[in-house]
């Protein structure tokens, strides 16, 4: 039991130091709060040196509640102005800026017009997550591969009503470059992707030995990636009129290093059906799996682009994707190393890529920075 009182010595240290410090940040509100409206009648009067007298050491008193802090800093701003105290309101400023990056000044006052235009707040970094469809696939063969003897005709990847839609989810990290409406993205997507597989296969190999014919194949594939993104992001809107647009058009391009899924390489449903054989020789199955006749690692080419309707630092997204494979997915190695797909449904694989368009659905939040423009 004493060993347990040690441990959380610590957490009791901190409550009561809070406990203790209450009072005192609830009085300094109070005084605040009270030389604020004090400082109002003084300005009104024109006794500037007085309203920064009182108030010089509330603006930068983080205790204090945001709104309140908010309210004194652009006073005191407004009075360093008029008392030509440039550094002094310029410091308020930032600080305020800090404190709360949409803050707007009274554009009837032309100093701090002028001081505003000193300086610009665009979105230093982007943090988002999606989820999105994948509409279209699209499969691309390289070369085409079968058992000996047989021949592949009228090949094609037409989606059945049926089939699942593939998808895809994740999050992205960005980060501002330059003086410039790019950014630099770093992201995570899990997709999973699917197509559909027709063909007519000429001298395909019955049950019985030496008894051949023609049979249409088909068969869903399926599988899931985890990828590895590094894209630039262009944003549509000057970066300093970001914080202030709600509509917010952008597009994306770059490529990503992905790995397979073991587990999720499959055939599904393969169906060979013969049209002039008995039908004890068509063949039927349910799950195939194929995580060894396909490569492991991939790249891919992203491509990109759509809207984010900003609603201060969160904002919706909805966008169109792009991606395509680069390098060949069938293991040119292990292509006919599987008995059933090889003897039974006379297939083995093509060498192929295979590219996707669908669209993502997402959220995410900027994270400001202000700083004094480069002329």
């Amino acid at each position: 039991m004493q060993k347990n009182i040690h441990r959380y010595r610590p957490f009791h240290w901190t409550f009561l130091m809070l406990f203790l410090l209450l009072p005192f940040m609830l009085v300094a509100q109070s005084e605040c709060q009270k030389n604020l409206e004090i400082s109002r009648e003084l300005y009104g009067n024109g006794l500037l040196e007085e309203v920064a007298h009182r108030l010089k050491f509330c603006a930068f008193n983080k205790n204090l509640v945001r709104p309140l802090r908010r309210e004194i800093l652009n006073l005191l701003t407004q009075t360093y102005l008029f008392l030509d105290e440039t550094e002094e309101a310029k410091k308020c400023y930032q600080e305020l800026l800090t404190l709360d990056p949409f803050n707007r000044v009274n554009p009837t006052v032309p100093e701090i017009k002028y001081l505003e235009n000193q300086y610009e707040t665009f979105p230093s970094t982007t943090y988002s997550i999606f989820w999105g469809l994948q509409v279209l696939s699209k499969v691309h063969v390289q070369a085409f591969n079968s058992p000996p003897g047989v021949t592949k005709e009228e090949v094609n990847y037409e989606r059945q009503g049926e089939d699942p839609l593939g998808w895809q989810a994740g999050f992205n990290f960005a980060v501002k470059l330059f003086n410039t409406n790019l950014d630099a993205s770093f992201g995570y997507t899990h997709a999973k992707y699917t197509y559909h597989y027709n063909a007519q296969l000429k001298e395909a190999q019955g049950r019985e030995p030496g008894v051949r014919g023609t049979a249409d194949l088909s068969f869903l594939e399926q599988h899931r990636w985890s990828q590895f993104s590094l894209s630039l992001v262009y944003q549509f809107v000057s970066r300093e009129k970001v914080i202030h647009r709600i509509l917010i058009p952008y597009a994306f391009a770059g490529i990503s290093t992905n790995v397979l899924h073991n587990s999720s390489a499959q055939i599904v449903a393969p169906s060979l059906t013969f049209q002039d054989l008995p039908p004890e020789n068509n063949a039927n199955f349910g799950i195939v799996d194929i995580s060894d006749l396909r490569n492991h690692t991939s790249t891919s080419l992203l491509l990109g682009g759509g809207f984010r309707f900003h609603f201060k630092r969160f904002f919706l997204q909805f966008d169109v994707r792009y991606n395509r494979f680069l390098s060949n997915l069938a293991n040119e190695k292990n292509r006919s190393s599987n008995d059933l797909l090889r003897e039974t449904f006379n297939y083995i694989d093509d060498d192929f890529t295979l590219n996707s368009t669908g669209f993502g659905l997402g959220m995410g939040f900027y994270l400001f920075k202000s700083q004094k423009r480069i002329r």
